[in-house]
């Protein structure tokens, strides 16, 4: 179990105090010229460890959770049912809320979501008849279904089943459609998305701000503009990581050990 949480621990929490204390150093240095939201203070860096700072970095709540959630989750698979006791933990926590500190509040919501990728994996390995288009028109129409009556209900619980719901059949569909694409014969550019993944994830903000930054320097405003900055701000935040993760962080062994590489 130690290997495997070291090996985690390596990929998801050494990139996330990178980050997290690279955002902060950038923000101090913008503190001394113009007003933050947040100044960074002994507070900032005191909350980088147990809780979500926000702003700028509010995007790394996934790579704790995720951590948190394989603590869990090898903890569990210690036990000879461990898929069964995930399960029944999944289930029961998704219903309790828990704390804000170590990121549990958000275990609490998604480590069910977790837990259902596994299932699905195993479904997915046991399936005798192989994914048809019918497999994705009807998890496609699944999640339509349920995402549009989640509005329709005052009851948390059932908005909380019906949340399940979209996040399985979108899963689903998501498996579906990746399923299709390796059957077709070029499929390089998802492929080349896939192995970049991580460092879109961690990197993306950079081209979404530097399309903000100078759509709000043109100052043209309409939703033609708007529309625009939107489609820049997606492809910016896939290409521009592309490219440093290539020519900057592959370069550097310190810089791909950091953001979480080997």
């Amino acid at each position: 179990m130690f290997p495997f949480l070291k090996k985690k621990f390596l990929r998801l929490m050494v990139p996330y105090f990178f980050i997290s204390f690279a955002i902060a150093a950038l923000n101090f240095v913008i503190g001394t010229f113009m007003p933050v939201k947040r100044p960074v203070d002994w507070q900032y860096i005191k909350e980088i460890f147990y809780t979500n700072v926000g702003g700028s970095a509010v995007f790394l709540w996934f790579m704790y959770t995720l951590f948190m959630i394989f603590v869990i989750s090898a903890i569990c698979m210690r036990f000879k049912k461990g898929f069964a006791i995930l399960g029944v933990l999944s289930i029961a926590l998704y219903f309790i809320p828990l704390p804000e500190e170590f990121y549990l509040l958000f275990v609490h919501s998604f480590i069910i979501y977790f837990w259902g990728g596994m299932a699905l994996f195993l479904l997915m390995e046991r399936m005798k008849s192989p994914i048809s288009l019918l497999h994705i028109v009807a998890s496609a129409l699944i999640l339509t279904v349920a995402f549009y009556f989640r509005g329709w209900f005052s009851t948390d619980y059932i908005e909380q089943l019906l949340n399940l719901v979209c996040g399985f059949a979108g899963s689903y569909l998501i498996v579906s459609v990746s399923y299709w694409l390796t059957e077709r014969e070029d499929n390089s550019t998802l492929m080349l998305l896939g192995k970049y993944s991580a460092y879109i994830y961690l990197l993306h903000m950079i081209g979404i701000y530097a399309v903000r930054v100078v759509f709000e320097k043109i100052g043209l405003f309409s939703p033609f503009t708007y529309g625009v900055a939107l489609v820049a701000a997606v492809v910016a935040g896939l290409v521009i990581p592309v490219l440093l993760t290539r020519f900057v962080i592959y370069k550097s062994k310190s810089l791909t050990f950091l953001m979480g590489g080997k």
